[in-house]
């Protein structure tokens, strides 16, 4: 009885099964006759109900592994999401629309082709037509990947263009015709592939994309970008920074170019040759506060390089362009933290380099020494006083600032004022994580 049973329930799947392809096979055969009647209704308001309707009936049939396997499905299915695109490119002209859709048919039509391809006999008329698809689909990958590109949707954009350089490749191989044989189109299309691939993080994508461009010759000032930026991503230092001195070489004038110099330049210590870099670029971007904090910074340590190697002179000429830039930023945006906290330091550093020589003198009670320590005890107040209002302007912009805070506790103590107190609980407040309501000083 068992054994009748089983046989019953397997015959019973089988039949099933059967029935299921079937029904596959009709609607691959259903999609077919929609797509040829919406064809062929040219003036029937209703036609685009064919196309749905074929859309629908393809994607169902080719649910069934059975249906996948004919290479003459994913042709179908390619011609579907071509017409689709077509039809939606008709519209568009005939309401005056410019804007491209953003949906899934051209990458729909791209894969359905690409996949007949793959499944089609070398040589075979469906090799032929998959590859007429494919060269049919590419002005709508393109403008697709186009319009992703200006909605900075990257991912999609990468997917599309890398779908367009596929084709490109694809067609060549084939001996046929492509949109990329016109050199203009395939230049764009291989930067926009190795922009958004770059975006996307698909390094080695972009590499091969920019890499073309590259030893196309003549690579344009983008392209050393792009390249420099994407080597640097993955780690390969030496080859960034040959691509960029090649580059800084070619065009010296690109912004960009130049401040990626000077982001090394700072990286590896190299003070001195950052200095005409950063005023090269402030001569660029003469708004732009962060290049006169940063040139402040530069002159600002090589200050203290000179202090500690005792050059007088120059630690004396780098303090006054350290302070000058420092304005500067603080001028062009009064709530600038880093301005007015830097500008402040200056001074507390000098007051503290001075409080220390202070300390090695403490224990010489000579007539000569007492002078000594009078003059450098004077100078220590004017330098904390000259840092005051810079610690007082970084407090009005951030009260919670912990080294604003020290330095103003600090600062009071030195004038033996009951501002310390008040300053000692605010410091002691952010140190214990909590945040001081509003500011002492106004801004």
């Amino acid at each position: 009885m068992i054994k009748y049973l089983t046989a019953i329930v397997s015959s019973l799947f089988f039949m099933q099964s059967i029935s299921a392809q079937g029904v596959a096979e009709q609607q691959l055969k259903d999609a077919g006759k929609a797509l040829a009647t919406f064809n062929l209704k040219d003036t029937d308001s209703d036609r685009l109900s064919y196309l749905e309707s074929a859309k629908g009936l393809i994607n169902s049939a080719l649910e069934s592994s059975s249906v996948q396997a004919k290479t003459s499905a994913w042709l179908l299915k390619g011609d579907i999401y071509y017409t689709l695109c077509e039809y939606e490119s008709v519209q568009r002209l005939i309401k005056g629309i410019k804007k491209v859709p953003l949906n899934i048919y051209p990458i729909s039509a791209w894969n359905a082709y690409l996949k007949g391809y793959q499944k089609a006999d070398a040589g075979s008329k469906e090799k032929r037509d998959a590859l007429t698809g494919i060269a049919s689909i590419q002005q709508y990958i393109f403008n697709a990947g186009a319009g992703h590109l200006q909605e900075q949707d990257m991912s999609n954009a990468f997917m599309h263009f890398n779908a367009v350089m596929r084709s490109h490749d694809l067609l060549k191989t084939n001996n046929q015709k492509s949109l990329l044989d016109d050199s203009s189109t395939y230049k764009t299309a291989v930067y926009a592939a190795a922009v958004s691939a770059q975006s996307t993080e698909h390094y080695m994508e972009a590499i091969n994309f920019y890499n073309d461009l590259y030893f196309i010759g003549n690579a344009s000032e983008d392209v050393y970008e792009g390249l420099y930026n994407t080597r640097l991503a993955m780690g390969n230092i030496p080859e960034a920074d040959r691509l960029l001195i090649e580059g800084r070489a070619k065009y010296p004038d690109n912004a960009a170019l130049l401040f990626a110099q000077i982001n090394v330049n700072l990286k590896n210590n190299k003070l001195n040759e950052t200095v005409p870099l950063l005023k090269t670029a402030i001569g660029k971007e003469p708004e732009n506060t962060g290049l006169y904090l940063s040139l402040g910074q530069v002159y600002d340590n090589l200050e203290q390089k000179m202090t500690k190697a005792n050059n007088k002179e120059k630690a004396t000429e780098y303090f006054r362009e350290a302070k000058k830039y420092y304005a500067i930023a603080l001028e062009k945006d009064a709530k600038n933290l880093d301005a007015a906290y830097s500008l402040g330091t200056m001074h507390y550093n000098k007051a503290s380099l001075l409080s220390s020589r202070l300390g090695e003198l403490s224990s010489d009670k000579s007539e000569t020494v007492k002078k000594a320590t009078e003059i450098l005890e004077a100078e220590m107040l004017n330098q904390f006083e000259m840092a005051l209002p810079y610690f007082q302007k970084a407090e009005s912009i951030d009260p919670n600032d912990a080294g604003t805070l020290t330095a103003l506790y600090n600062i009071y103590i030195q004038k033996i004022s009951p501002l310390a107190d008040e300053f000692k609980k605010r410091k002691d407040l952010v140190k214990n994580g909590g945040k001081n309501s509003a500011p002492y000083f106004s801004k």
